[in-house]
């Protein structure tokens, strides 16, 4: 059909990293009339290069809504106008979490996944030494531990290409309570 043609993806689980974004995409998953990918699609902050079609190939089209997770989204501000690209009506799900906690989970997960063998702290101080005045991209927002929990720069961002209606913000620490 001419609308499936076009279609790409109804909504995406777009922030942020270490915020509750696999938990809410394992849930999500469950319900009948979704599409989810299972895993990090990372189309629009790696992968545009393969194209909207290789993109759309993740998908399971014969459900109500098509969606995805990829929480580095947010933080990484030339994503947005791809994303806007392909559809600029998305639905885009943020779980913004106790930047503090978020972070110190971040440095966890660097640990284990990556063997940083530095402190938290030096890392900190790292960051806020010399990472600072960097711009956001996917090659050193690895590094961007604290900057990361700036959600309303982030959100400011957002809203140069997508009207607040299309986003909802959850404070993942009351999600996971609920």
């Amino acid at each position: 059909t001419p609308e499936l043609k076009w279609r790409t993806v109804d909504f995406g689980i777009f922030g942020v990293q270490k915020g509750g974004t696999t938990a809410a995409m394992k849930n999500l998953a469950k319900h009948p009339d979704l599409s989810l990918y299972k895993n990090e699609i990372h189309f629009f902050d790696k992968f545009w290069y393969k194209g909207v079609e290789w993109y759309k190939k993740h998908f399971d089209y014969s459900k109500k809504l098509v969606g995805e997770k990829t929480p580095d989204i947010m933080y990484i501000n030339e994503c947005f106008p791809l994303i806007n690209a392909v559809n600029p009506f998305i639905k885009m799900i943020f779980f913004l979490r106790n930047p503090i906690n978020r972070a110190y989970s971040e440095y966890r997960m660097m640990q284990t996944q990556w063997g940083v063998k530095k402190t938290f702290e030096e890392c900190i101080e790292e960051e806020l030494k010399y990472r600072t005045s960097e711009p956001k991209n996917l090659h050193n927002s690895t590094d961007h531990i604290l900057q990361r929990g700036l959600y309303f720069k982030q959100i400011q961002n957002l809203l140069v290409y997508f009207p607040k209606s299309n986003m909802i913000f959850l404070i993942s620490e009351q999600v996971k309570d609920n």
